[in-house]
């Protein structure tokens, strides 16, 4: 086991509490610091994202407030016709 540098977080005990019973109920065996350390690493990802597209540094298409990336897979269907499409720049 690798040893890893830690930084304590002020985390308010009610909450920690908190979630630390509702993983035990939902998701047994996950710790509450494995869970914030993940959750904040996708949090980090999609506001890298969110900000690329804000400055033009993704393609795709904006569609009123929905982004598709470039290379999405978009499938449609009505009555029994099913289609797909494909975003592009």
């Amino acid at each position: 086991m690798d040893y890893e540098v830690r930084k304590a977080v002020g985390f308010p005990v009610l909450n920690y509490l908190e979630l630390e019973l509702h993983l035990m109920d939902t998701r047994p065996g996950v710790k509450p610091e494995e869970f914030i350390v993940e959750l904040v690493k996708r949090w980090m990802s999609r506001d890298t994202e969110r900000l690329a597209v804000r400055s033009g540094g993704l393609r795709g298409f904006q569609w009123k407030t929905l982004f598709l990336p470039d290379g999405t897979i978009l499938r449609t269907s009505r009555d029994s016709s099913v289609e797909f499409a494909k975003v592009f720049e």
